[in-house]
């Protein structure tokens, strides 16, 4: 483990005055920023319906901006090591605000997509390097409760932004959470060019590796594609097969490339270094089942025949809220216990919420039951996340810290996507096929076991309706029921199935997050503070 415990005198000879005053302006452009993604979710729907495109392709406004984000987080965290934080931050918040006023204007949803993309650039530039910034204020034992008040700020901004967005859109329209955006990125801009102190340049300037960069944006292209496939397709489709087979072909010769190149886009000696990447590979996996189990859960709840939006909202606030208390408290504890035993802990900690969540809920359970749930997986993300930066960044050397933290930015925010697809890609069959299987079994039971009849009832299945089958609706006012009785029942029947189908898989996957984090190196025991 590299020892940074004096990481401020190495990096810049001096030490800045007031880290606390300094870090919590650098606080304003992290909540300006998340704030700002949050504020896409509700806008969506009134999107789609204003340029008339369907619910599938407004998904490009989501994907667009993570692959900007992912693909230039470390690019951004190199440039920012070469030529200084503070330009990159100012530099990423003014694309942003640029960007955020040219979706405010767009009259095509092509360039509201392309304004979407220059967002998540410009935010790539703003989350990693104010990330770098906490070595650069902070000796290594005192970094846990400052990454602690940055969960929370990530977390506070996650939950206004959404209740904050669908307010700006209900009061002025969908262009209005842009303007709002651009005006707080504004404000950001000034705080921190007033107020934060820049970094010196590193002696040897970092020249962009162009072909590298291409490279990069096809590897995490396709690779951000494979959850949107699982989503429409299938999980195991070919479609989502083929993307994923591709993308894992372009990042091993992304991989080779890199180790020849000369500067490299991201650095393959960080990336290489056990120390560092195992707790990424965590902090991915943690999100992929986060995103998967919370995004699931809201449509379980929304659809229980007593449950309604306005539950599945009072959840994600319960969610969020204990995010955010936890953060704070993994930052205090961080700096006074083991990291490897910490992490250990609340991987566990999520593993036995995946249990409850896949083995004893069900769509009698009593709300406060998921109110709780909830809270305890806000509570193992927000306590996640401090640590396992902590202990990452700890393994990166001081003159490269911002390359470290575009890396571990660029591996997080993959994960969120990437868990959110594939959990609702996994709900969406699952329910589909359980729902088809129940109407078969109810037919079955009333005596139309012929081939003709389950034939009508998967045609009705697929149209949603029984009324261009009048044989089918006969046979059925035969029996004294219907299809839409049938349909009514089955369907609870697909949703009952959902959660253990969608637990089992993240079971799977937070499992190798725990033996990921068994095998982390024991921490070196730190100086008394």
């Amino acid at each position: 483990m590299i020892s940074t415990s004096d990481t401020n005198d190495t990096t810049t000879g001096e030490k800045p005055g007031s880290p606390w005053g300094i870090f919590l302006v650098l606080m304003v452009g992290s909540f300006i920023a998340i704030e700002a993604a949050t504020f896409q979710a509700p806008a969506m729907p009134t999107i789609g319906k204003h340029f008339g495109i369907s619910e599938d392709a407004t998904a490009l406004l989501v994907l667009l901006y993570y692959l900007g984000l992912v693909v230039f987080s470390p690019i951004f965290g190199r440039v920012a090591d070469s030529y200084g934080r503070k330009k990159v931050i100012c530099l990423g918040l003014s694309g942003f605000i640029i960007s955020e006023c040219a979706a405010a204007l767009a009259q095509s949803f092509p360039f509201l997509v392309a304004a979407r993309f220059i967002q998540g650039l410009s935010v790539a530039c703003i989350l990693p390097v104010v990330l770098s910034y906490v070595a650069y204020l902070f000796p290594q034992e005192k970094r846990g409760l400052p990454l602690g008040v940055l969960v929370f700020s990530m977390s506070l901004g996650a939950t206004t932004g959404a209740l904050l967005g669908g307010v700006l859109i209900d009061a002025f329209g969908w262009r209005s959470i842009y303007w709002t955006s651009a005006a707080m990125g504004a404000l950001g801009l000034l705080l921190i060019f007033w107020r934060v102190p820049e970094t010196p340049p590193a002696k040897q300037r970092y020249h962009l590796d162009w072909p590298g960069a291409v490279l990069l944006l096809l590897t995490v292209g396709t690779l951000l594609s494979v959850p949107t496939w699982m989503s429409n397709n299938g999980i195991f489709s070919h479609q989502a097969m083929m993307s994923l087979a591709l993308g894992l072909c372009l990042l091993a010769i992304l991989w080779r490339f890199e180790k020849r190149a000369n500067s490299p886009v991201f650095d393959t000696q960080i990336m290489g270094n056990k120390d560092f990447l195992l707790p990424c590979l965590i902090y991915l996996l943690f999100l992929v089942c986060h995103g998967g189990a919370v995004y699931s859960l809201v449509f379980f709840i929304s659809g229980r025949p007593d449950g309604n939006a306005s539950q599945a909202g009072l959840m994600n606030m319960c969610l969020f809220a204990a995010s955010m208390l936890a953060g704070l408290a993994s930052g205090k504890l961080a700096d006074r216990l083991d990291e490897r035993r910490l992490i250990i802990g609340v991987v566990m900690m999520m593993l036995g919420n995946l249990l409850v969540y896949a083995l004893f809920l069900d769509l009698s359970t009593p709300f406060w039951i998921v109110l709780v749930l909830a809270i305890m997986l806000g509570a193992s993300q927000g306590m996640k996340g401090p640590v396992i930066m902590k202990l990452a960044l700890s393994n990166v050397p001081p003159e490269k810290i911002s390359a470290g933290s575009g890396l571990l930015t660029m591996m997080r925010d993959f994960g969120t996507p990437a868990g959110v697809s594939i959990g609702l890609a996994i709900f969406s069959s699952t329910r589909q096929s359980t729902t088809l299987s129940s109407l078969e079994d109810q037919a079955t039971s009333i005596g139309l076991n012929s081939p003709e009849a389950l034939g009508a009832l998967k045609t009705a299945f697929a149209n949603s309706s029984a009324a261009d089958l009048p044989s089918l609706q006969t046979a059925l006012a035969s029996q004294n029921t219907s299809f839409e009785q049938l349909l009514s029942v089955a369907k609870l029947d697909g949703l009952a199935s959902t959660l253990p189908a969608v637990g089992g898989i993240l079971i799977a996957v937070i499992s190798l997050a725990l033996i990921l984090a068994i095998s982390l190196s024991k921490s070196v025991k730190r100086p008394a503070v």
